[in-house]
């Protein structure tokens, strides 16, 4: 894919917009003008004053109004003396203007869904690399700055006559460095695409399968509790690694989602569990979510069950029990509640009995925080807290919410598992295979955590719920 310009506008207002950095392309300009329609590149100034007119909220409501198609961002149809350039892509950060020019073989008056055009992507990839290139020095980027010849060093060999190769700086940097991927030892091998220099470091895997469960409960015959499960098996291979395979075993029948250049082979088993072997090439630069996957409705359980009931207003009285579900591990790396109280104002003073662990005041003085430890009492499995809780006379204009009025209110519960997961999903550590075979510290890793787990008090509404299902 080629780029015909790359520029940094800044424009403040209409009136006085400028171009900090514009790097154009002959090359690819030369293979521009056999396309049908072509319009040529404004000079910095035009292309500056173009993207102006097109941001300013007078003109590109009149502009709106007189087409049939809808806007389509982050891409713009820049408007010059000569005629019109589309798609513009660009990237608003710190007060500028990070744009790029592709080069797509479209006529003037086509205006496709970006979505089918592959070289808006690319345009996009190229611009956040710039921005990464130039890091906390955008906030002071001028003309005349040093840190631009950054910028077209990093453009000399990522996109050499405009043709792009790299979008990650990292690997630009390694090959100024002349770090080059040596030749694979069996001669067949490909060197990837996204990763021509050697790795340089402390060999090691991580793989982690990684769950959250969110979930809405409240204890009212009309309320059943509603629980989501989803997962992603997340890879970082700091290592020389051309191809990745591992093993997940699942005890449901799940449906994954995978990442682009992810590849799974699915063996059924007996009683509906399922073996997933996944290959994949990971770039030692960063992790990357590999397969993404949710459990049914029907099957996902909530862990903690739980029980709030909450009354009063400048005086309130609460009672919370959580529970542990059965058949749930009783080791957490942390359990934690939350209990926010809205347009109330200040917490004045409060009276509260925890069956086990502490609670304190939150920073903001509207919340209590109960500290419940890592595991429930061995015997009951259970918890509970109940108080008395004073606010101010005169609440202050904080913690407010139109949601959460009256009685309507939750109690929050926040926990972490480690070594598990609520699915049954587990990694195979015997099935780890990496090519080509080189020695490496493997480190597996199942985690679960909790978001937005939500107890409703039972006496307030309760949003977002799941109707009891009742028998005929």
């Amino acid at each position: 894919m080629s780029i015909r310009a790359l520029c940094i506008i800044s424009v403040p207002h209409k009136d006085a917009a400028t171009t900090i950095y514009y790097k154009r392309f002959p090359t690819c300009e030369l293979r521009a003008k056999h396309i049908e329609g072509y319009v040529p590149l404004p000079s910095p100034k035009g292309l500056a004053a173009a993207l102006a007119t097109c941001l300013d909220d007078t003109d590109l409501r009149s502009w709106r109004k007189q087409v049939d198609q809808p806007l389509q961002l982050p891409a713009l149809e820049l408007s010059t003396s000569e005629g019109t350039l589309w798609p513009f892509v660009f990237v608003e950060k710190e007060g500028l203007y990070f744009g790029c020019l592709p080069l797509v073989s479209l006529s003037p008056t086509e205006h496709p869904d970006l979505i089918s055009l592959p070289e808006v992507t690319i345009a996009l990839s190229a611009v956040e690399a710039v921005v990464e290139v130039l890091g906390t020095s955008i906030t002071s980027l001028t003309a005349t700055c040093t840190q631009l010849l950054q910028v077209e060093e990093f453009l000399s060999v990522a996109a050499p006559f405009g043709l792009l190769q790299f979008t990650q700086p990292s690997v630009v940097r390694d090959i100024l460095r002349d770090k080059e991927l040596s030749a694979p030892a069996d001669g067949v091998s490909k060197v990837p695409a996204w990763r021509p220099t050697a790795f340089h470091g402390k060999p090691e895997l991580r793989i982690q399968l990684r769950e959250i469960v969110q979930c809405t409960q409240c204890e009212r015959p009309d309320v059943s509790p509603a629980a989501e499960v989803t997962g992603v098996l997340q890879v970082h291979a700091e290592l020389e690694c051309r191809e990745l395979s591992v093993t997940v075993v699942s005890c449901e029948t799940l449906s994954p989602a995978l990442a682009l250049g992810v590849r799974l082979t699915t063996y059924q088993g007996a009683q509906g569990a399922q073996t997933w072997c996944i290959h994949m090439s990971p770039p030692s630069t960063r992790p990357v979510e590999a397969v993404r996957y949710s459990l049914p409705p029907s099957v996902a359980v909530p862990p903690i069950l739980g029980l709030y009931s909450m009354r009063g207003d400048k005086r309130i009285d609460f009672l919370l029990q959580l529970k542990l579900q059965a058949g749930i591990k009783n080791v957490f790396q942390s359990l934690d509640v939350r209990i926010p109280f809205f347009n109330r104002g200040r917490i004045r003073k409060s009276s509260l009995m925890p069956s086990c662990g502490s609670v304190s005041l939150a920073r903001d003085k509207c919340s209590l925080l109960w500290t419940i430890g890592q595991k429930f009492p061995a015997s009951s499995q259970e918890v509970s807290l109940t108080g008395t809780v004073h606010f101010e006379e005169q609440p202050a204009d904080i913690n407010q919410s139109t949601l959460c009025t009256g009685l309507t209110s939750y109690a929050q519960v926040e926990f972490c598992m480690m070594s598990r997961t609520l699915s049954g999903c587990s990694l195979d550590p015997k099935s780890v295979l990496v090519t080509p075979l080189v020695k490496y510290k493997l480190i597996l890793g199942h985690h679960v955590e909790s978001f937005e787990y939500r107890i409703w008090n039972k006496f307030g509404e309760v949003p977002f719920a799941t109707p009891a299902v009742t028998e005929d």
